[in-house]
């Protein structure tokens, strides 16, 4: 419960969205009304822009990870790589939109057939150089004033020094192209 609460007051109201799918407008403005009042006092009339300063996060867990069939999962280490990008509205969005479709990525393994991404740089360059790369995936968040460029990759914990190498090496050729 406390960890709930902690958790809750990293959430101002002024960042929430709520949403409501095959519902009468009313009655879900009612829901939040009764479920989210200290929220919907809240004043959201001073608009904080955004700033990106990276930073990381690392969280270690000792757990061996679910077994749902008869092979084990393997454990994995994900990392994410990212730099400042442009906002959706932006002139240089459409660059950021064609970069991330080039650098693509996907799994060691795609379900539905061959053929879907295997051109793509991060597959040429990284999935098929490597075997012990699980995932390499180049993902771009636009949002209202910024946006954030990430390269994700997942590895085994032994290999993920060559990880981060082989995913500086991307970002730099990312860097490259849109300059």
């Amino acid at each position: 419960s406390s960890g709930i609460n902690a958790e809750w007051s990293l959430r101002p109201g002024s960042r929430m969205t709520l949403v409501g799918v095959g519902v009468d407008h009313e009655a879900l403005v009612r829901s939040a009304q009764k479920h989210f009042p200290t929220v919907l006092n809240e004043d959201t009339s001073e608009e904080n822009v955004a700033e990106y300063s990276g930073g990381y996060c690392y969280k270690h867990d000792d757990q061996p990870p679910p077994s749902i069939g008869p092979q084990e999962l393997p454990t994995l280490t994900h990392v994410a790589i990212g730099f400042k990008s442009s906002a959706h509205q932006h002139e240089d969005y459409v660059k950021y939109c064609v970069l991330n479709t080039l650098m693509g990525g996907g799994g060691s393994f795609s379900a539905g057939g061959p053929g879907k991404g295997m051109y793509t740089r991060l597959y040429l360059q990284v999935l098929n150089r490597y075997h012990w790369i699980y995932s390499a995936l180049a993902l771009n968040h636009p949002y209202q004033d910024c946006g954030i460029f990430t390269i994700n990759g997942s590895c085994h914990p032994n290999h993920v020094g060559y990880l981060i190498i082989c995913m500086c090496d991307v970002i730099f050729i990312c860097d490259v192209m849109v300059l």
